[in-house]
């Protein structure tokens, strides 16, 4: 073997060992996010409607979740799979690319974990609100208005990405198209709880990107 192949083999063995130690940190990333959120779903405000609806809605939200980070998990080895053709896997397995879906996933996390800081007490289930609701425009809201989406989003985005997983790949888009729908309910509520101060916040601020959209 020359030694242009035992160095291309070698720095091959190091990548494929520091992507398996960045999926590590990944999946226990998540873990801990998914923990910090149940634990402080229990610090909130009561829900000011204490409809069915809403106590579905949180049961639907978190088996949602579990199916997902059980995808993610499980078909992560599929992602080798969707990578047989050559020029894909150039492409996809890209040194360079992982690092960058490993980053946006990390900062997607730590984006949203802020967010949900931010809120505090008035954090609820999607298109939920608490008594005594405040109306938060501070930190990550000053940006946007669903930065808790924004990040749940990018984190998504870079994890579906990092393991190319055929199944996590439509479970986020279809969490994705959920946020939408979930924020443009929200929007319809605040409007109605705060009708002056929310469109003022509207004109200022961007729903999921700044300068964006």
């Amino acid at each position: 073997m020359s030694s242009y192949n035992i160095f291309t083999a070698a720095g091959g063995y190091q990548n494929r060992m520091m992507f398996h130690l960045l999926g590590q940190i990944l999946n226990v990333a998540w873990i801990a996010l998914l923990v910090f959120w149940l634990v402080s779903a229990r610090l909130t405000k009561r829900r000011a409607k204490s409809a069915s609806w809403a106590k579905a809605q949180n049961v639907l939200i978190r088996l949602g979740l579990a199916i997902l980070f059980i995808a993610i998990f499980k078909t992560a080895g599929l992602r080798h799979e969707v990578m047989r053709l050559n020029l894909m896997r150039t492409f996809l397995d890209a040194p360079v690319l992982r690092l960058f879906d490993f980053a946006v996933a990390i900062l997607g996390m730590l984006f949203a974990t802020w967010a949900r800081i931010t809120i505090g007490r008035n954090w609820g289930v999607p298109m939920s609100l608490r008594e005594n609701h405040e109306l938060v425009t501070r930190g990550p809201y000053a940006w946007v208005r669903h930065p808790i989406y924004t990040g749940l989003f990018l984190a998504l985005l870079g994890t579906t990405l990092f393991y190319m997983a055929p199944l996590s790949i439509l479970l986020s888009l279809l969490i994705s198209i959920y946020y939408f729908y979930a924020a443009r309910r929200e929007e319809s509520t605040m409007l109605k709880q705060f009708p002056q101060q929310y469109p003022e916040y509207q004109k200022e601020t961007k729903m999921f990107f700044p300068l964006l959209f």
